[in-house]
């Protein structure tokens, strides 16, 4: 897009005002999915971006020449120059991320019987979700490098348009297989188990919880890897579900994909959780910098062809590939687990990336080369660990509204550094990635602050009702991960409460 943009005659103003647009509708597009009924929405949402591709397909075949990769400058009318804005900004609508992630806990959970069974599955289907993902996004940057080498803009948008007619068809066969299981399951099993869950152990009874920790303890894979993942009680959740009352509210929520009305703003989520939100807008940092920027910069300093352009983001988001793959081997996961417990793999994942930024000043082609492999491939895993983060700490009635906003303050991220990378590229080619760079890394103390203050934090409650001597306290210092502390001390603090305090929160 920048390179297109640069080509037609944009100054680096108006190149960092079209990536702006088009960042900002993918942050519109994910604001939109944080309630409601996420299928249909993606339905319009994708066919927004159809039309967008049909615009700029329409722009490059009325020329002349087609806008083409070269230095020669080309002069486009008003309205073509518009409209070429409007395709680039609808483009954007494409981002359905959110409806990904939620479509995925849906079928998981609805695929299986027993605990056990459901929460194997989710993990496996987070993992093989996201490993698609990337492969997905090397194989758009290499076709993308090579359709726009070989037959220029209307190329590109032509694949684009197809790609968006595909998913507008899978989405719609989703929707009908969904309306069928739900169908044949019955409303009343429905209701109880199109959800996936996440840990909430104030809604399950004290019996549940005693067999849910001893499996816990008991299972040597559980006390080995931090994936407490999609998640423990997960399943209770929803068993305890047809206990409740079948109250209007919880009955149109589960209809729509969310307990929550709209407008309303969940007010269970722990500070961490929110931290962990903001967290997703300056991992996109760097990555936005490099989206927006960085064929531009190739193409600008070192003459690069578009085909070696796409190869090169395609090797990047390759590695991350690669290393999701191998995790869906349950050893591996075990090993990396152990050697780098969570939160502290996120931790090392964004210092990576902050150095990687750094590099860039050096304007040396195989340092910058490697250094940006490498910030894909760590960006890859550090949005998968934040996702698996945020998902096994965070209440399911609120999933969908915080999930929604880690996606809209991740293009936040994307739009502010889209914004100022191609003006601060006018001083030096690689300050922009020198301020991604630098931000990232402040955010990672903050963030490693964060994580010993919550953790402290979570065993000064359980001393204190508990005691330091106590078996809870010793089975809670026991847990290495930030996930596993989060989980063991809920269900530990739940244990405390009065029987009369949790038959209120179960009715409510």
């Amino acid at each position: 897009m920048a390179i297109v943009l640069w080509k037609i005659g944009f100054s680096f103003e108006a190149i960092a005002a079209g990536i702006c647009g088009y960042q900002t509708m993918r942050g519109v597009s994910n604001s939109i999915q944080k309630k409601g009924n996420l299928q249909k929405r993606s339905v319009y949402l994708t066919f927004g971006a159809l039309v967008g591709y049909t615009l700029v397909a329409w722009v490059d075949l009325s020329q002349d020449s087609p806008l083409e990769a070269s230095r020669d400058a080309v002069h486009l009318e008003t309205r073509f120059v518009l409209a070429l804005l409007v395709g680039f900004g609808l483009v954007g609508l494409s981002e359905i991320y959110t409806c990904m992630q939620w479509m995925c806990k849906h079928w998981a959970f609805l695929a299986t019987d027993t605990i056990e069974k459901k929460v194997d599955y989710c993990r496996l289907c987070f993992k093989q979700q996201y490993c698609i993902v990337n492969l997905g996004a090397a194989v758009a940057f290499f076709l993308g490098g090579l359709v726009f080498n070989k037959f220029a803009l209307r190329g590109v948008a032509i694949v684009g348009a197809c790609d968006a007619l595909i998913v507008i068809a899978l989405l719609v066969l989703y929707i009908k297989l969904d309306e069928t299981v739900k169908t044949r399951m019955g409303r009343a099993g429905a209701d109880s188990s199109d959800h996936v869950e996440a840990i909430d152990p104030i809604k399950a009874t004290d019996s549940m919880q005693a067999n849910i920790v001893d499996s816990m303890m008991a299972d040597d894979s559980m006390k080995s890897t931090d994936s407490i993942k999609v998640l423990i009680v997960d399943a209770i959740k929803a068993d305890v579900s047809k206990k409740a009352t079948d109250s209007t509210k919880a009955r149109t929520g589960r209809e729509h994909g969310s307990s929550l009305h709209e407008g309303e703003v969940p007010k269970k989520v722990p500070w961490i959780g929110w931290l962990i939100a903001v967290t997703f807008g300056f991992e996109a940092a760097s990555i936005g910098v490099l989206l927006s920027i960085g064929p531009l910069f190739w193409f600008d300093n070192f003459e690069l062809d578009v085909f070696y352009i796409g190869l090169l983001m395609s090797l990047g988001e390759f590695v991350g590939f690669v290393e999701t793959f191998c995790e869906l081997n349950s050893q591996v996961v075990n090993i990396k687990r152990w050697l780098f417990p969570n939160p502290w793999a996120l931790i090392i994942l964004l210092g990576v990336i902050g150095v990687c930024d750094l590099t860039y000043m050096s304007l040396s082609f195989w340092p910058v080369a490697v250094a940006q492999i490498i910030m894909q491939g760590c960006n890859g895993m550090c949005v998968s660990l934040l996702t698996e983060i945020q998902g096994s700490i965070i209440d399911a009635d609120h999933y969908q509204y915080v999930a929604g906003i880690s996606q809209v303050v991740r293009r936040v991220g994307n739009v502010g550094m889209a914004a100022l990378a191609p003006i601060m590229y006018m001083v030096h080619p690689g300050l922009p990635f020198l301020i991604a760079g630098i931000l990232t890394l402040v955010w990672m103390v903050v963030l490693s602050v964060a994580f010993v203050r919550r953790r402290k934090e979570i065993e000064q409650q359980v001393a204190e009702k508990w005691g330091i001597e106590s078996d809870k306290f010793a089975r809670l210092k026991a847990r290495r991960s930030f996930i596993a502390g989060e989980c063991e001390a809920a269900t530990i603090m739940q244990q405390f409460q009065p029987q009369e305090q949790q038959d209120q929160q179960q009715q409510q």
